[in-house]
């Protein structure tokens, strides 16, 4: 398996900023590799 492009740390926040209702266009730009990602989740 090949190793992850973010931190834990990083990705953790991420999901919590989510929760909050937090858009993903106002995240930080190394979050918007995760951005297909999280709206596949959220479908």
């Amino acid at each position: 398996m090949r190793p992850s492009r973010f931190t834990e740390e990083q990705i953790i926040g991420l999901l919590k900023e989510q929760e909050t209702g937090a858009a993903l266009g106002n995240m930080a730009p190394v979050e918007f590799a995760m951005k297909s990602t999280l709206e596949k989740q959220a479908a």
